[in-house]
């Protein structure tokens, strides 16, 4: 992109990109994506288990008790009588038998 006071086209930062020649501004990486280099001209998607937030540089895991599908701006909880082992889940599991999760936050 190109600054006013500037002569000479500036690399978009992290976190922003650019996808259109000619432009004075980037755009920040949508909710549900990330930029991770300066002059971008695409924003990546976050993966399954992962989130981000407008303008991030990567996206993050998402807790225990919490899943994602790709280009998650959130993390969801996991219902009751289910869960997520691991941070980064795609999915919840049921409990097995002999356990059980109530409804609200938590592994």
């Amino acid at each position: 992109y190109s600054q006013m006071e500037s002569h000479n086209c500036t690399a978009c930062p992290l976190g922003e990109f650019q996808e259109d020649p000619g432009k004075s501004t980037c755009e920040l990486a949508h909710a549900g994506y990330h930029v991770d280099e300066e002059g971008a001209a695409a924003q990546s998607p976050c993966d399954a288990g992962t989130f981000s937030t407008m303008g991030a540089t990567a996206c993050e895991d998402c807790g225990i008790g919490e899943y994602s599908s790709k280009n998650a701006s959130s993390c969801t909880e996991c219902g009751a009588g289910e869960s997520s082992s691991a941070t980064g889940a795609s999915a919840c599991e049921p409990c097995e038998a002999g356990t059980y999760k109530p409804a609200g936050k938590g592994p």
